[in-house]
Parts: C-alpha cells; sequence; structure tokens
C-alpha cells in the first residue's frame, strides 16, 4: 500500500487480502482485482455478470472484456454490468504470464457513481501508449532517466 506513497494522496486501500480485496463505491457497484478467467475472450465477463446481482469492475484477466444483462424482479429492472477495463502493466512480455504472448490489452475504467444506486462505468482504451479521453489525447513518455536522476537510484 505504500510503495508508491498513495496514501499521501488519499489513495485508501482494502484491508483484505488478495484475491478478497475489494472497494464498494455504492451499494451496487464494487470494484475488485477478480479470481476467474476463462481462455476465450469475453467468457470472463459474460460468465461473471450472468451470476452478480450488482455491477462490478474487475482486472484480474488482463484484457477488455465487458458484459451486461437487465435483471428484473418484482420490484422493476436494473442493470448490471461487470467491466474489465484491460491492465496498465506492460504488454510485451515483460510482466510474466503462462506463455510469452498473452492475450492483454491495456486500458483503465473511469467510473461516475453517487452515493445511492446509480452508476456508469467507461473504459479508456491505451493503444501503444496512446489514449484518448473526453476528446483530449493522452501520451505516454519515457520517464526512466528523469526517475534516476531525481532518486540518484543506483542498480
Amino acid at each position: 500500500p505504500r510503495l508508491l506513497s498513495l496514501h499521501t494522496m488519499g489513495v485508501e486501500w482494502p484491508d483484505e487480502p488478495y484475491p478478497e480485496a475489494g472497494v464498494w463505491l455504492n451499494d451496487r457497484l464494487f470494484i475488485e482485482h477478480g479470481n476467474r478467467a476463462k481462455a476465450k475472450p469475453g467468457m470472463t465477463a459474460s460468465d461473471i455478470v450472468m451470476n452478480s446481482q450488482i455491477s462490478k469492475v474487475g482486472g484480474h484477466i488482463h484484457r477488455r472484456e465487458r458484459a451486461d444483462r437487465t435483471h428484473v424482479d418484482r420490484y422493476g429492472s436494473r442493470e448490471i454490468s461487470y467491466v474489465v477495463p484491460g491492465c496498465a502493466c506492460r504488454i510485451d512480455g515483460a510482466v510474466p504470464g503462462h506463455k510469452k504472448t498473452q492475450n492483454w490489452q491495456q486500458g483503465i475504467a473511469v467510473a461516475y457513481y453517487d452515493d445511492e444506486e446509480y452508476s456508469s462505468v467507461s473504459t479508456v482504451e491505451i493503444h501503444e501508449g496512446r489514449a484518448v479521453f473526453e476528446g483530449q489525447v493522452f501520451e505516454a513518455r519515457d520517464r526512466l532517466d528523469q526517475i534516476i536522476e531525481e532518486t540518484q537510484w543506483k542498480f
């Protein structure tokens, strides 16, 4: 939790260990790492959303997936989603997986929600270090030299 000093920026860290750890944003939206992975694209999100009564955002599979369904009961209907935005790690083989080339994609999620039940989760795809969010282009840059200089890191 303190590796990136996120606590100094007000970032909350779940107390529970992986894989149970998660954060409730409101009564119907849960953010988790996740612990299930299906082999075929789309199947993990589909399986999870069919067996959930709440919307979730996960990340265990490192690829972009989304599944939505409408749950109907005597009180009306509500939409339930399972969203995996992709990963924020390298996908060039530097991060180990179970094989050399992984079916991974980079991306992040942006969640809009209120204290009640409303939520909307959007994904922002990252392609070759570039992302577009709300019409603005964001581009990654290599900061290794700056980090080495500022931290006087010797390796």
